[in-house]
């Protein structure tokens, strides 16, 4: 076993308190001649020749080897006092063992204890040490390792899911638009591209109503327009609640017919306005039902007239709605 191993061993079995095998101590003060070291003990526990047999078994020396140094086991107190001195009494190393153990074990502590000194004073005997008769084959360098091809772009192992910038928020709304007479049913359909919270966008709408009735001289004519328009959104969010105001301009579908006339003759235009819109409502998830007003202003003033212009009737400029409904983000 080489030396290094052996010192191993008996450092192990120090620390884990197994004595190193042997024969029966002999009570002598003085190791004999042709020790491989002068050990001088002042007692019986441990006398000097275990301590040199197990020095001898952990150094693995060659036969025949006789050192200079020499070392000293003496009682102090309630511990083992080890000294390793070199021929000329020049101290090269020292230490207090604990003596509550027996003789075997304090035997095997002093052999470890002077093994490391030696080994460090005789390196040449460390080198030369026998070393076992089949040693593990050192392993061949193996080649570098080849670098790591370039990454292109980076991978992600988990899963990423972008939040949008905008998000398409489509409304239906019913309920009644008031013009220059009664109110008569109507409903409106929006499509916004916003935020998913405050912010500004961009809405389009359309809107509904069944015609309504303007009193002319010698009769009356049933009118609607259907006013489009694309404009923006504000959309602001205090608390729980959502309120959007929307404006732009209207493009709207006018048609009016006569009632009551023999013929009666009906008339299709185009006409221009503003659209205006509140709303409030409340989101739940992806539905947020909401109340709104819609109000459209007409540029344009359009008269309805008989056979005299001067006895004809104007359309109301301004159409307010009153709208219940609810708005879906997909």
């Amino acid at each position: 076993m080489p030396g290094g191993a052996r010192l191993a061993a008996a450092f192990l079995g120090v620390v884990l308190g197994f004595p190193t095998p042997g024969r029966a101590e002999e009570p002598s003060g003085t190791s004999g001649s042709g020790a491989i070291i002068v050990v001088h003990a002042d007692s019986a526990c441990p006398v000097s020749d275990p301590v040199v047999r197990r020095l001898t078994a952990i150094l693995g020396f060659p036969p025949g080897t006789v050192l200079d140094e020499f070392a000293e086991l003496a009682h102090e107190g309630s511990g083992l006092s080890v000294r390793l001195r070199s021929k000329d009494r020049r101290l090269l190393g020292e230490r207090v063992l604990p003596a509550d153990d027996d003789c075997e074990a304090l035997a095997q502590a002093a052999a470890v204890v002077l093994a490391s000194w030696l080994t460090d004073a005789h390196p040449e005997f460390v080198v030369a040490s026998p070393v076992q008769e089949d040693p593990a084959p050192v392993p061949a360098s193996a080649p570098p390792a080849p670098p790591p091809p370039a990454v292109s772009a980076v991978l992600a192992t988990g899963r990423v899911e972008p939040v949008p910038v905008f998000r398409v928020r489509l409304a239906l709304s019913l309920g009644a638009e008031v013009g220059g007479g009664d109110g008569v049913p109507a409903v409106a359909f929006s499509a916004a591209l916003a935020p998913p919270g405050a912010g500004l966008g961009v809405v389009a709408r359309v809107a509904f109503a069944l015609p309504q009735s303007l009193a002319l001289e010698s009769g009356e004519a049933s009118y609607s327009r259907f006013p489009f328009g694309v404009g923006g959104v504000v959309r602001l969010e205090p608390g729980p609640f959502g309120v959007e105001l929307q404006a732009g301009p209207a493009l709207g579908w006018l048609r009016v017919r006569g009632v009551g006339f023999s013929p009666n003759h009906a008339h299709n235009d185009v006409t221009f306005g503003i659209f205006g819109a509140v709303r409030a409502g409340h989101p739940l998830g992806a539905v947020e039902p909401f109340v709104e007003v819609q109000v459209v202003g007409w540029l344009t003033q359009t008269t309805v007239v008989v056979d005299d212009p001067a006895r004809g009737a104007t359309l109301p400029p301004v159409a307010l709605a009153f709208l219940a409904g609810a708005a879906f983000v997909p």
